[in-house]
């Protein structure tokens, strides 16, 4: 799926090096931009991305050229729509039926002119929104009073040992309903790991609260994986500008070897700079 968007994209691109020109000189070219002053364009690839459960879409506004436009070509409409003021204003939204919930992801793109004989290119991208996690450091927290120094090694190194990624690694969320509490996830073990592990995963909320967020993970190979996600508090204040952990309880997994065990977690630290 991943190698099938890329070709398109580049093909998209291609064609929008030809297109988006202007046949009179005089003009400034056609742009877009985000907001009605034109301060905040579209980016250089021409391209705007859309999560099929985003509705309402998107506004555009249409600068440059002679100023009087039109829509030369329609998007594909089993991918997305847009709706033209007449004027200077587009909004483009994905296909969403609220009924079936079901929606189509994919590329395209339309052609907006003017009467000078201006065209530009606006690629479309409609794909399943994603939330990376990278993890920076693996560790473990280890409670029981009177569990040797010895054996609070040995579950410290079981821990880690058995965690799903390394120092470095990442997990990918993809999310596939309009609630995003469930779709597929890729785990790359480490930082340098080029094949993933696949698999699905739920989470039981969208947003993370006091008491976090609780993600099961369950890999085609068979494995799960119990997380709490929440923030590191800091000053007792949660955001997103806040440290971010995976926790998971591994108590029972150890307590019958390590009778002195009272509490055992597996954590896995991501820096705010990297969520």
């Amino acid at each position: 799926m991943k190698i099938r968007q890329f070709i398109s994209l580049l093909l998209l691109a291609v064609s929008t090096m030809f297109f988006n020109a202007c046949k009179d000189s005089s003009l400034p070219p056609i742009t877009l931009a985000y907001t009605a002053d034109g301060k905040t364009l579209l980016s250089e690839n021409y391209t705007v991305y859309l999560s099929p459960f985003e509705k309402e879409g998107i506004n555009l506004y249409i600068l440059g050229g002679n100023g009087v436009y039109s829509i030369e070509s329609n998007p594909n409409t089993q991918i997305a729509d847009y709706r033209f003021n007449g004027k200077n204003m587009i909004s483009i939204h994905p296909i969403f039926d609220d009924n079936s919930g079901k929606v189509n992801i994919g590329t395209t793109n339309m052609i907006i002119s003017d009467r000078g004989g201006n065209t530009f290119v606006l690629n479309i991208v409609v794909e399943y929104p994603e939330k990376t996690y990278t993890i920076k450091k693996v560790g473990t927290i280890i409670k029981g009073d009177n569990l040797t120094l010895k054996e609070k090694n040995e579950i410290e190194s079981q821990i880690i040992k058995s965690n799903p990624v390394k120092d470095g690694g990442r997990y990918i969320f993809t999310y596939t309903n309009k609630e995003l509490t469930e779709g597929t996830v890729k785990i790359y073990t480490t930082a340098n790991a080029i094949t993933p592990s696949d698999g699905i995963f739920k989470q039981n909320k969208s947003a993370i609260d006091k008491e976090g967020i609780n993600i099961r993970i369950d890999l085609t190979g068979g494995n799960f994986y119990l997380f709490n996600l929440n923030y590191i508090l800091t000053n007792g204040d949660n955001s997103e500008q806040s440290d971010l952990i995976f926790k998971q309880n591994v108590t029972e997994t150890y307590k019958g070897e390590y009778p002195a065990l009272k509490e055992a977690y597996g954590i896995q630290l991501i820096p705010a700079e990297l969520n």
